[in-house]
């Protein structure tokens, strides 16, 4: 049967490598996004020198309404205030940037279709329609989605302060006292 001292030195090991490894895996983590981040925007470069490529090939020199979404998409990045809703924002540019597409706006846009106003009114009805409800339906999704990060982030929140009171608890009864001297 092990002593009290012997439970001790191998509950303090226990919480000593403990302590170790999370420290390895927070360096571990840290360099790994380092890395993702540079070959992210490795790969953005390359896309637009692509991207640039093609518009000097093209005869119309507009942009494409890629070109203008991305290019757009980055000014709000640069510019966002903090606390601003993003998802929001993008959705809204990309919807005006999709309208100003289908108005001739860009390069590449869409071909113009031939039709009589009585189905051009139609048409345009039953759009407005599926319009109002995907901007219902997005509403919603968003404020569902803010509803679970929200309950997420508190759940994570207390089991990290509980493992940490865990921890500390652990590290007490193991007398910690030994491990500074």
């Amino acid at each position: 049967m092990l002593g009290a001292e012997s439970m001790k030195s191998i509950t303090s090991d226990t919480i000593g490598w403990l302590v170790m490894w999370a420290c390895l895996a927070l360096g571990i983590k840290l360099t790994l996004n380092h890395f993702s981040k540079r070959s992210a925007e490795k790969r953005e470069a390359e896309r637009r020198t692509t991207l640039k490529a093609r518009r000097d090939e093209r005869e119309d020199k507009r942009p494409t309404m890629l070109e203008a979404l991305d290019s757009e998409l980055d000014a709000h990045r640069r510019l966002a205030v903090r606390g601003d809703d993003e998802a929001q924002k993008n959705n809204a540019l990309y919807a005006r940037i999709v309208m100003e597409d289908d108005l001739g706006r860009y390069a590449e846009g869409p071909r113009p279709y031939e039709i009589d106003q009585a189905h051009r009114d139609i048409l345009l009805a039953h759009a407005r329609k599926d319009a109002a409800e995907a901007l219902a339906t997005s509403r919603t999704l968003l404020m569902e989605v803010r509803r679970l990060t929200s309950a997420f982030d508190e759940f994570a929140r207390y089991a990290f302060w509980a493992m940490a009171a865990f921890l500390l608890w652990s590290w007490w009864k193991s007398g910690f006292a030994l491990w500074w001297q």
